[in-house]
């Protein structure tokens, strides 16, 4: 019985420590990776989404792993990482704008609007926040204003 309850005990707790590593404010896979691979500079210095590569990453303190498609583009996040952050930790606008939860994203339904990169779930829902994106940039602020409070507690 005790030889089973020891490796248990330390199953859960690398579960637990696994989940609380976990930074809820940015949009990660299981494996702490943002944006699904994407490389978020390309956005911005290529005009369209580029898979990065484990050969160029960062580890955030948070655990947050982005990847980068360049020594360059990694580069460029590593001078000035505020730059290019998604909006909203890189959960869907539109979800953002609409309800407030945080939704994941397809890295390929993207815009750039006054200098910041907004991701959204699908095409349909990229079309969708396009028509009205000042209102939903206006609402989904505010919403993440909200759910930010929370994430410091």
């Amino acid at each position: 019985m005790k030889q089973t309850l020891i490796p248990l005990s330390v199953l859960c707790l690398m579960l637990v420590h696994a989940v609380l590593a976990q930074d809820p404010k940015t949009f990660t896979n299981k494996d702490d990776i943002a944006n699904d691979g994407y490389d978020i500079v390309a956005y911005f210095k290529y005009g369209d989404p580029r898979k990065g590569s484990q050969a160029y990453s960062v580890q955030l303190p948070n655990n947050t792993i982005y990847l980068f498609s360049s020594k360059e583009t990694r580069d460029l996040f590593q001078a000035n990482p505020d730059k290019y952050f998604p909006q909203y930790g890189g959960f869907c606008a539109y979800a953002m704008a609409k309800t407030g939860e945080k939704v994941k994203v397809d890295p390929t339904v993207w815009a750039i609007v006054k200098g910041k990169l907004y991701l959204n779930y699908s095409k349909s829902i990229g079309k969708r926040w396009q028509k009205k994106r000042s209102q939903y940039i206006k609402e989904a602020n505010e919403n993440w204003e909200k759910i930010s409070e929370s994430f410091d507690k």
